[in-house]
């Protein structure tokens, strides 16, 4: 592929984006979404609205009926919390399923026949243009993560004061979920040729996928806890006969187990994505353990 198509297929890529009515919209949801970091200030004892008025903690405190540990910072308390109700909440599930809606057709419509023969003179094979279709989603995400990820950071550096340089990771770990649900869209919007399809099956396996990572966290949990007791009791003595019921119970838990960690090792991570960034986030400040050797 020479610099010619390659640039022809990065324009297409843009193009499918900004001239998405979805992009544009959720454009708006950002602007909003950066906007009251510029336009309120978090300090270390009061709040500023709209640069002109200051507020006190401690008579938001009594307002609210919440109050604020005395070993704790409140401008960081809040600003760590609106970063993870915007980041984790709103473009971590909504912003995310928003996404795949949006781009689910990239695929299907490219399939169309005649679809491709009018963009390119010269013959793409399948394979790349499903690559860059694949990357017009990245890109599509892309924009609105880095936007709204260094939008909230500059707001809260230059009005409050506040740098948090790890809290940038965050919009990396935004498309790197996307990603993962994309490359689903791709292959059921090229298997069934349907963005209704693609749509669907997509929500169902992100529901599916968090629900069945959650179980195998608490199943490990649950198995760690369960052989502490017993350590600690010594219910299972050497050399003890069990019964034909437990045995038949043993059987079937591991069955379920089997089958648990087969579908957790098999699915996409997009629960790893919350973890990722609290760990780059540590790693990026220095507050993460730290081990040494012996």
């Amino acid at each position: 592929m020479n610099s010619n198509i390659f640039i022809a297929l990065f324009q297409d890529s843009l193009q499918q984006v900004l001239d998405n009515r979805v992009f544009r919209l959720l454009v708006i949801f950002t602007i909003c979404m950066v906007a009251p970091t510029f336009l309120i200030g978090f300090h270390s004892d009061h709040i500023t609205l709209l640069w002109n008025w200051n507020y006190n903690y401690n008579e938001l405190t009594a307002t609210l009926g919440v109050p604020i540990p005395p070993d704790v910072r409140a401008d960081e308390m809040l600003i760590k919390g609106i970063q993870a109700v915007v980041i984790e909440g709103f473009a971590g599930v909504a912003g995310i399923v928003f996404c795949i809606a949006a781009t689910a057709f990239f695929v299907p419509r490219m399939l169309e026949k005649g679809a491709a023969d009018t963009l390119f003179s010269k013959p793409v094979s399948r394979t790349t243009l499903l690559l860059m279709r694949y990357f017009s989603g990245l890109l599509f995400v892309g924009v609105l993560s880095f936007a709204l990820v260094g939008g909230m950071w500059a707001g809260f550096v230059l009005i409050s004061g506040y740098t948090d340089t790890g809290f940038l990771w965050s919009a990396v770990t935004l498309v790197y979920l996307y990603a993962l649900l994309h490359s689903f869209s791709v292959l059921v919007g090229t298997v069934t040729r349907s963005s209704v399809a693609a749509i669907l099956l997509v929500l169902m396996m992100f529901m599916f996928s968090g629900c069945i990572h959650r179980g195998w966290v608490f199943k490990e949990y649950a198995q760690e806890s369960y052989a502490l007791e017993l350590l600690r009791t010594e219910m299972r003595e050497e050399g003890s006969i069990r019964t034909e019921e437990e045995e038949e119970d043993s059987t079937l838990l591991s069955f379920l187990t089997l089958t648990l960690d087969t579908l957790h090792y098999a699915l996409p991570k997009t629960g790893d994505a919350t973890t990722i960034t609290g760990m780059l986030r540590q790693a990026v400040e220095g507050t993460g353990p730290a081990l040494e050797d012996i």
